[in-house]
């Protein structure tokens, strides 16, 4: 009988470069195509590391204020908030690193 193979399991560092290769090729196609990225990857990726959450609904919230959702916006920029604590505590370099960066406080 053959084994069943092990599910691989992407570390926080790997799905955080994923989410911003991912951004930065819809970037590339405009806001809406990157809105369109950022919300699917939200909602189907329930397995995402709160720390990522935290780095996908801070750029969601530039998404949908760029393309004229305030109202998406100001909800992207609170689910933001929510995760702040993970992305500090989980990854502390990528966060000091994205602190100058941060699109929510803008929004």
């Amino acid at each position: 009988m053959s084994k069943r193979p092990t599910p691989q399991h992407k570390s926080t560092n790997d799905m955080l470069a994923d989410l911003w290769a991912g951004h930065e090729r819809a970037r590339l196609e405009g806001w809406p195509a990157t809105r369109r990225y950022l919300e699917n990857l939200l909602e189907r990726q329930g397995s995402l590391a709160n720390a990522v959450k935290f780095f996908a609904w801070d750029l969601l919230a530039e998404a949908a204020a760029q393309t004229g959702d305030g109202e998406r916006a100001d909800h992207a920029v609170q689910q933001a908030r929510s995760y702040m604590a993970s992305a500090q505590e989980d990854t502390p370099r990528e966060w000091r690193q994205w602190q100058p960066k941060l699109r929510w406080f803008e929004v």
